[in-house]
């Protein structure tokens, strides 16, 4: 990894349309359709559609457990908006030590039960945050007694009782929160590499789900960027299992693309794969927090090695910083001014839905689209005569033969 040093970084006023550029190329493929037209059908007649019912890219957001075993009519519509919206879930806080085991030995499940079980259902991945937290401030009161050989006894029972429980279930684990910004259990157990242990024995328990650092500071600013890549570098050359960099992206300031272009190139140097895990960007005034989404998320969305995007919250009667939020209402949720410039990237720039016509009885017809599930349809004469539902997976473009 390079040293760290001075240089003049020059603003790039065409950062979006490379960016635009970057994403037409890395997710995307193709989709070629064979269509065939018997000779008592008119070719002009016919229109092949094409629509993409679901994206592979993961979005999503942090949620409150409580909103997901709720009867009550805001849960439900809490519900309805993360569903009809998102593909990938972190619970907030109910996953975290401190609340799943508030006294020693009596560990609650049944918040986190509930949660997952209704995120399961509708086919949504999610992240399991966290098995640790390195900070002094967020260990239970409990833990912070025990002494050196009982806070290693309690972190394996805390492996043993949540990762296999959910191996099946969680699609990637943060393993010690927060690690750059504090050292609890090495300090307690006076090993320095005590985190190693850590990742080694979740991925005893759980060996095929992917493992995560997550650290903020990294991207949003840039004081820990460095640290982080260099942290990052030393775990796997060691053989530490780190399958991905978490970077959680609490934006305090309006985001800059060239530093935050800059800060992803020094921590891609890693050679672990990046996601982004706690994305925000507070701002008061609403039509410049949605910009700063949008750009945000375009350049991300835009950049090779960033493997997802999840969003710390989105509703404004759910979270800590209020003027982050892209949602409001109460018995009703839609997207506020700020949120709309989210879903115009999401639902309509990013998402493919195309009607096509053949120009004569035989024609292959070629689409660009969005790695995701789709529905497709043949018309003649505005009436369906045939359906097809398929897959658009990276690196495996899809050909579809069409007769009638």
């Amino acid at each position: 990894m390079k040293d760290a040093g001075m240089s003049e970084l020059i603003p790039n006023d065409n950062w979006k349309e490379e960016a635009n550029l970057r994403i037409e190329r890395i997710r995307k493929g193709d989709i070629n359709i064979h269509v065939t037209i018997g000779k008592k059908f008119d070719p002009s007649k016919v229109v092949v559609t094409v629509e993409q019912k679901s994206h592979s890219f993961p979005l999503g957001s942090c949620v409150a457990a409580s909103k997901f075993t709720s009867d009550d009519v805001q849960g439900a519509a809490y519900r309805e908006f993360f569903f009809e919206n998102f593909n990938w879930a972190t619970l907030e806080n109910a996953m975290k030590w401190r609340f799943m085991e508030p006294v020693q030995g009596r560990v609650e499940y049944a918040t986190v039960d509930k949660a997952i079980e209704a995120l399961k259902a509708k086919g949504v991945s999610i992240r399991g945050h966290c098995v640790t937290w390195a900070k002094d401030k967020k260990i239970s009161p409990w833990l912070g007694k025990l002494d050196r050989y009982a806070t290693e006894a309690a972190v394996q029972s805390r492996i043993q009782s949540l990762v296999p429980k959910y191996k099946d279930v969680i699609s990637q684990w943060d393993v010690c929160n927060e690690q750059l910004h504090g050292g609890y259990y090495e300090n307690k157990t006076g090993e320095a590499d005590y985190m190693d242990k850590m990742f080694q024995k979740v991925r005893e328990a759980d060996p095929n789900t992917p493992l995560c650092l997550n650290d903020y500071d990294v991207c949003s600013r840039g004081t820990f960027t460095t640290a982080y890549a260099r942290q990052a570098k030393y775990l796997v050359e060691r053989g530490v299992p780190v399958d991905f960099l978490g970077i959680q992206s609490h934006m305090s300031v309006y985001p800059d693309p060239d530093l935050l272009t800059k800060r992803l190139e020094v921590l891609a140097e890693a050679g672990v794969p990046l996601f982004i895990t706690e994305l925000d960007h507070r701002n008061a005034d609403l039509e410049l927090r949605g910009q700063g989404y949008e750009d945000i998320m375009r350049l991300y969305f835009s950049h090779p090695n960033i493997h997802g995007i999840v969003l710390w919250g989105f509703w404004d009667q759910a979270m800590d910083t209020v003027n982050s939020a892209l949602a409001e209402g109460k018995d009703h949720i839609e997207w506020n001014e700020a949120g709309k410039k989210v879903e115009e990237l999401w639902k309509r720039e990013w998402t493919t839905c195309k009607k096509v016509k053949p120009e004569g009885p035989e024609d292959i017809l070629r689409i660009r689209g969005f790695y995701g599930n789709y529905h497709m349809t043949l018309l003649y004469d505005g009436e369906e005569q045939w359906t097809h539902d398929f897959t658009l997976q990276k690196n495996k473009d899809v050909k579809i033969e069409v007769k009638i």
